[in-house]
């Protein structure tokens, strides 16, 4: 009689863990499938270049796996090029779920009755520059009236925006037209280049040729590239897969501060193999394309935002130049703002 109520104890203790189980394993599977990332689909983002060293965020981010740990099944990181329709045509069409451009590119489309957003902007300055051999330097805006600049198709648009917004007659300098090639620069058949500081001025610094340059962006040039534009709509709709994408970026673009050797890697050895890319050329493209990427202000509010005062700078140039476009119409950095403060970590770099 006195083991009775000891073995009731044990026996009900036994049933109780018995009808326990079922419990522990639905809370792990539930726990389990809360880990587990959403199921996005697959991830279009449409490059503004060929497959070289200026995408090596993305690079890191696909081959990291970081667009699938955000539940993206797959990855298409569509080229860019001269035969490339502009990005904002392709999103427009549902190419992509996000395209890099340039803010007066978008600010056109939209003034023509495009529904498009910018998101983010991965570099804090314009890449374009203007080239000088260091024998012949031109060492800013007014040095080059009376000088012969040699300027490519695509970037006639963006020289003739340069030359307006530092109060310079476009009579009053020579425009050649050229490709991409500095050879010209080089010859002496024109006396400046209108360049990208991570290309032009690196070839001819692995030439052995002296040169000098400056930054369109040092000389009242505000004018915002390598912009993360989507449709409208989307960044109404569509907010969970973008702020994934956004996230996997951030966190490709991080690795690539770290190491731009490696992300020019992944451009030689894997996303622009068949393209005979040169080594040293796309080492030098990833790190100085780094010293466009950072600045005091995303060291504080993280990569790819954009102050209030900075969208509202453009959007006056923008207008300046014919463009009738608003802050709101053009810029919608609430995708970001949500980001950061559901993970503050992500700010620091």
């Amino acid at each position: 009689m006195l083991g009775r109520p000891v073995l009731g104890r044990r026996a009900l203790g036994m049933g109780l863990a018995t009808l326990a189980m079922p419990a522990v394993l639905r809370a792990q599977a539930g726990a389990a499938q809360a880990a587990r990332p959403p199921d996005l689909g697959p991830y279009a983002i449409r490059l503004t270049w060929i497959r070289n060293a200026q995408f090596a965020g993305e690079y890191f981010a696909d081959s990291r796996g970081y667009y699938r740990d955000e539940g993206f099944s797959a990855v298409d990181l569509q080229s860019g090029g001269p035969g490339a329709p502009p990005t904002e045509i392709d999103l427009s069409q549902g190419k992509c779920l996000i395209g890099i451009s340039a803010i007066d590119l978008t600010a056109a489309a939209i003034a023509q009755g495009a529904g498009l957003r910018t998101i983010g902007c991965l570099f804090q300055k314009s890449a374009f520059c203007l080239l000088s051999l260091a024998g012949r330097p031109i060492e800013g805006p007014k040095a080059m009236i009376g000088k012969r600049i040699g300027v490519q198709g695509g970037n006639q648009v963006i020289f003739a925006t340069f030359l307006q917004l530092n109060g310079i007659d476009p009579d009053r300098v020579t425009t050649v037209p050229v490709q991409f090639d500095p050879t010209p620069l080089v010859a002496g058949e024109v006396d400046g280049w209108v360049g990208y500081i991570a290309n032009e001025p690196n070839q001819l610094k692995r030439r052995g040729i002296a040169a000098t340059s400056f930054l369109f962006a040092d000389h009242n040039y505000p004018l915002l590239m390598e912009t993360y534009v989507v449709r409208a709509d989307s960044a109404l709709h569509d907010r969970e897969r973008l702020k994934a994408a956004l996230r996997a970026e951030l966190r490709g673009w991080k690795d690539n501060l770290r190491d731009p050797v490696g992300g020019a890697a992944l451009a030689l050895d894997r996303y622009g193999q068949r393209l005979g890319l040169n080594r040293d050329s796309e080492i030098m493209q990833s790190r100085t394309e780094n010293t466009l990427i950072t600045s005091p202000e995303t060291e504080a509010n993280g990569l790819f935002t954009l102050t209030p005062e900075r969208m509202e700078r453009n959007v006056k140039v923008l207008r300046d130049l014919g463009n009738e476009v608003s802050q709101e119409s053009l810029f919608d950095m609430s995708l970001l703002a949500e980001i950061y403060h559901e993970d503050p970590t992500l700010i620091r770099v």
